[in-house]
C-alpha cells in the first residue's frame, strides 16, 4: 500500500470547508509503519532470545509484559505533553525513544537489562499510539474518519507482514537477533527527523479546533469501548507473539512456523484493507465490531481445539476491531478522543501485561497450547463489554 487509503473506487469528497491535511496524515501513517516493523519483529526473534539468554518461557514472557506496562506509562504520562505542545512533538520524541530502546535491547547482556529496554520501548509505543490517532482525527473530516483509521492501521498490517520476512532474511544472512534489533532502530531515528518536514502544516488553515476534554469522569461509554478494544487486542497480540513458538513445538520446522506468522499478518492486512476500501458505510460500527469479535472467537477456539494451523485466519476477523473502535470513539464522543485514547491504550496495556504474564506462567504449568485459551476468553469478555456499550448507548438515546 502506498500512501493513505481513504476511499473506495469513488470516494466522497470532504464536506465543504473541510480539508484533508496530508502532512499530518502522512506522518501518522509512516510512523505506524515503522512502529509495526519494530513491534512485530520481536515475535520471530523470541525463540532466539530465549535460547541465547537461557530464559524460560515464563521469564522471557516478561519481555512482552514489561513493554505493555511501559505502554500504560506512555499513553497516560505523555497526554499532558500533547495538550501543552502537540501530537507531532510527542510523535517525534517517541520515535527517538523507540530507536534508542531497540538499540538497547540489542545490546542487553542479560534479562534485567533486556527488561529495562523493553520498558522504555513500551513508553515510546504508548506515545506513538496516542499521537498517531490524534493526528488522524485532526487531519481528516469526520465522515471519512472510519476509513482513515482503518487505513492507518493497515500500515501496521503491511509492516507486520514484512517484519517476519525481514527477520527471516536477516537469519539467512547470518545476523544475530542483537544485530537485527539494532538495524531496526535506524528507521525510527530517520523518521523522527523526517516528520519535522512532513508535519509543518499542523497549524495551517483548516485545522480543527482542539476541544478540551471534560475534567470530570470520562463516563461508562468510552470506558466500555476501551475495555472491549483492549480485550480484542489481547487475543490479536497473543497470537502474533506466540504463533512461531507454538507451531515449532507442534513439530513444524522453524522456517515453516515463521511463514504461518507471515500468513497471520497477511490476514491482518486484508481485514483492515477491507474496511478501508469496501463500501461498508451502511453497516454500523457496532455491527462490524460484533462480527469481528464473534469470527475471531470461533476461529481462535477451533484452532486451539483442533488445528493450530488455522490460527492465522483469526487475524482476518480481529483486524478491523481497533480502527473501527477508534472511529466509534471519535464519532460518538467528540472532544474526548484525547482522553479516551489515553485510557484505551492504558487499559489495553494493562490487559496485555496480565495476559503475557499469565500465558508465560501457564505455559510452564500446562503447556503453551492450553495457555493460549486466554485469547478466546478475552474475546468473550470483549463481546460482553460490546453488549454493555450498546445498551448504554440505547439508554442515552432514549433519554435524549
Amino acid at each position: 500500500m502506498s500512501g493513505p487509503a481513504l476511499g473506495s473506487s469513488a470516494p466522497a469528497p470532504p464536506p465543504s470547508g473541510e480539508v484533508i491535511r496530508w502532512s499530518l496524515l502522512s506522518a501518522a501513517y509512516a510512523s505506524l509503519f515503522v512502529l509495526g516493523l519494530s513491534d512485530n519483529s520481536r515475535g520471530p526473534l523470541f525463540p532466539q532470545i530465549l535460547a541465547d539468554l537461557a530464559l524460560s518461557d515464563a521469564a522471557g514472557s516478561w519481555m512482552f509484559g514489561v513493554t505493555s506496562a511501559g505502554l500504560i506509562a506512555g499513553s497516560l504520562g505523555l497526554r499532558p505533553v500533547v495538550t501543552r505542545y502537540s501530537a507531532r512533538v510527542v510523535l517525534q520524541g517517541s520515535l527517538l525513544g523507540m530507536g534508542a530502546a531497540l538499540a538497547s535491547m540489542g545490546l542487553a547482556p542479560e534479562l534485567w537489562s533486556l527488561l529495562a529496554a523493553s520498558l522504555a520501548l513500551g513508553v515510546a509505543l504508548g506515545g506513538l499510539a496516542l499521537a498517531q490517532n490524534l493526528m488522524v482525527e485532526q487531519a481528516v473530516p469526520q465522515p471519512l474518519q472510519r476509513r482513515a483509521f482503518s487505513g492507518l492501521h493497515s500500515m501496521y498490517g503491511v509492516a507486520s507482514l514484512l517484519a517476519p520476512l525481514l527477520i527471516a532474511l536477516s537469519e539467512h544472512a547470518g545476523l544475530s537477533w542483537r544485530r537485527a534489533l539494532m538495524l531496526l532502530a535506524l528507521p525510527s531515528l530517520a523518521l523522527a527527523g523526517a516528520t519535522q518536514l512532513l508535519a509543518r502544516g499542523e497549524r495551517g488553515p483548516g485545522a480543527p479546533a482542539r476541544v478540551p476534554a471534560p475534567l470530570g469522569p470520562l463516563g461508562w461509554g468510552p470506558l466500555t469501548v476501551a475495555g472491549m478494544t483492549g480485550s480484542c487486542v489481547v487475543a490479536e497480540l497473543l497470537l502474533s507473539t506466540r504463533i512461531p513458538l507454538l507451531l515449532r513445538r507442534e513439530g513444524l520446522a522453524p522456517e515453516v512456523a515463521d511463514l504461518y506468522l507471515s500468513a497471520f499478518f497477511a490476514c491482518l492486512l486484508a481485514g483492515r484493507l477491507g474496511v478501508t476500501f469496501l463500501p461498508l458505510q451502511r453497516i454500523s460500527s457496532r455491527a462490524l465490531l460484533t462480527c469481528s469479535a464473534l469470527g475471531g472467537l470461533a476461529l481462535f477456539s477451533l484452532g486451539l481445539w483442533r488445528e493450530p494451523r488455522l490460527l492465522p485466519l483469526v487475524a482476518l476477523f480481529v483486524a478491523p476491531f481497533f480502527p473501527v473502535a477508534t472511529s466509534l470513539l471519535a464519532e460518538e464522543y467528540p472532544g474526548r478522543l484525547e482522553r479516551s485514547m489515553s485510557v484505551l491504550m492504558a487499559w489495553t496495556s494493562l490487559l496485555l501485561t496480565l495476559a503475557h504474564g499469565g500465558v508465560g506462567w501457564l505455559s510452564e504449568a500446562v503447556g503453551l497450547r492450553a495457555a493460549l485459551w486466554i485469547g478466546p476468553a478475552s474475546l468473550v469478555a470483549c463481546l460482553a463489554l460490546l453488549l454493555a456499550n450498546t445498551l448504554l448507548r440505547r439508554r442515552a438515546e432514549a433519554r435524549a
